[in-house]
Formats: structure tokens, sequence, C-alpha cells
């Protein structure tokens, strides 16, 4: 049931330089989040990602490929390391105004030997890292704003001579329609309440979708959301990549996922099926779609106090990559 629609935006691995400063890096072997991290330690995170940006305002990309993680710099060529930092750029711009949301800093030793995956704060409910193997290695999560969303913009450093160096950047987005995953949370508990099981299990896919800031963070909400999710049952949905079969007269289509998206400033149904004829035919397309159309607003009426729109994607499973879709009105106009 938990099928997510991650739009993140990219993932770069770079580096800027950092400050050295007195406690920059002074912390004991373990892993350590919010609180816990030293306040000095969060500052020179915090002036490095400020320092990242300023470069990135005045194009300064060999200024910071010069300065990156050793790591960083063995990875590829100086292109392969532009490209994506550029791109994230391009497309988002550079933050001007960043807030701080959470910060982890990770510090491998004869203690705490080095690990894929490490628990950070409180062992009922942590904050798990997908970490590397760097002696010393820390993550910080910023919102910054986008039009009218906030984004999430990660940034992940290394300590290399007394100074943060930038190992990795990852942005996606915080807000859907300007909601948070708290909004997301509340709708899918009050759809829940009213007995709208389908629509409260794709909100809670939106909340956990927006509640996780980049790729190697899950904060301890998560379970939380997964836990509310897993208590709801449905029928006649596709699961574990099983895809059902709904009768759509005259045939049956084997729909393969049901997810939720966003567009015209609206939530969007999302339904991907076989194709029941050659892509090519359009014809016949749009008539299986209104078929599918017709069949969802029948049997699933209760989608429509979420969602205003249906996309529909038709493939053909011998070439998955090749489809064809549709964005309308979930329920026609009279």
């Amino acid at each position: 049931m938990r099928q997510r629609l991650l739009a993140f935006v990219a993932l770069s691995f770079l580096a800027a330089p950092g400050c050295a400063r007195k406690g920059a890096l002074d912390v004991p072997e373990g892993c350590a989040s919010g609180d816990d991290v030293p306040r000095a330690v969060q500052t020179a995170l915090e002036s490095a990602a400020t320092e990242l940006y300023a470069r990135a305002r005045r194009n300064d990309w060999p200024g910071i490929y010069e300065n990156a993680a050793a790591a960083v710099q063995q990875q590829g060529s100086k292109q392969e390391f532009y490209a994506p930092i550029t791109r994230t750029f391009r497309e988002l711009g550079v933050p001007s105004e960043a807030q701080t949301q959470q910060v982890a800093v990770v510090k491998f030793g004869s203690k705490f030997q080095p690990t894929r995956k490490v628990a950070c704060g409180d062992s009922k409910r942590p904050l798990n890292l997908i970490v590397s193997e760097a002696p010393l290695q820390a993550s910080l999560v910023q919102t910054v704003p986008v039009g009218p969303e906030r984004f999430y913009f990660s940034t992940l450093w290394y300590g290399e001579n007394g100074q943060w160096r930038f190992a990795a950047l990852f942005a996606k987005p915080a807000t859907l329609q300007g909601r948070d995953w708290r909004s997301f949370e509340a709708q899918a508990a009050s759809e829940n309440k009213a007995g709208n099981k389908r629509n409260a299990a794709l909100l809670y896919n939106a909340a956990i979708d927006l509640v996780l800031p980049n790729a190697w963070t899950e904060p301890p909400e998560v379970k939380d959301l997964e836990h509310e999710q897993s208590r709801i049952s449905v029928s006649d949905l596709p699961k574990q990549n099983a895809a059902v079969a709904w009768y759509v007269a005259p045939d049956s289509v084997r729909v393969h996922s049901i997810a939720y998206g966003a567009a015209q400033n609206n939530l969007v149904l999302v339904v991907s099926y076989e194709t029941l004829a050659a892509l090519a035919d359009t014809v016949a397309q749009t008539r299986n779609a209104d078929h599918v159309r017709a069949y969802i607003n029948q049997h699933f009426p209760e989608y429509e106090a979420v969602f205003q729109l249906l996309a529909v994607e038709a493939f053909d499973p011998k070439h998955p990559e090749q489809s064809w879709s549709k964005l309308g009105p979930l329920r026609p106009t009279s």
C-alpha cells in the first residue's frame, strides 16, 4: 500500500570550504543529533552551508571543487562533479534564506566502529542515518522557500583537516500545495475516521514522502506514519508489485499501481495499468481511459472527496518504458 511518488530534485556529490573554528569538529565518538550536537559544531556547519551557497551564487564552481572532500574529488571528473550541482541550483535557485531543521553528527573510532546504518537519539524512536565510512561526518537539513513551496536542502559534510568539507547535496519538496507532512497526516486520520480508507492510505503516503528530508535520513515519524497506514485494509488495490484485475467493461484491466500526485494546484489520483490496445491508437487509449475513470467513480466514489484530477498511464508490459498518459477531471462535468 505504500507506493511513493518521491518528487526529489537532485543528488549531487560536492563540497565547499569550511572555516576552521574552535570546537567546530569537537564531538565524541558515536552519533549525536538535535540538541545533543554542540552549538559550535552546528554553527560551523551552518556557516559552511552559507559559504557554499555564496560560491554557487557567484558561479564559483572551481572553488567549490577545490575545497571538496577528498573522497568526493576521487569519484569522477570535474564535469561529472559540476553537472548535478548546477542543475539543482538552476532548477530551484540558490538559497538566500535557509532555516535549519535537523543536524546530526557521526564520529567513528575504537569505541564506535564504522557501520552502514546508525541510530541517533532515543533508542525507542531513533533518527536513522545511512552513512559512509568517513571517520567524521555530519548531516545538515535546512528548509528553503522555492516559489509557493518549501524545499529541503540537505547537505552532507566530512570533517577533514580541521574543517567541514562538503560531501553531498540533496533537494526535495518539504511541502505540497503549501502543506507539510503534518497537514497530510491530519487529513489522512480524518479520512480514515470517516471510513474513506483508500483516501487515508494515499494521504499517509504523502505525509511519509514529505517527512523524509533526503536519501540518507529516516526520522522517527516515518515509523509512526507507517504504523497508522498499516492498520488500513482495503480491497481491489495492487500490493507489493502484484497487479489487480478490474473488470472495465467489456474487458479486464490489470492495474499495477494507484498513487497520488499534484497538478494544477490539485491533488491527482494516479492509476497505472496495462494497455488494452496499441499505444499508438490514441482513440482506443482515450476510450479505455474513460472506461477506467467510470469504473473508479462507480466502485470507489470516495476518491472524489480528496482528488479532483485523474491521471491514467497505460503501458506495454513487454516494453514498460513506453506508455500513454492522460490527465483530466476525476469526475467529468455533465
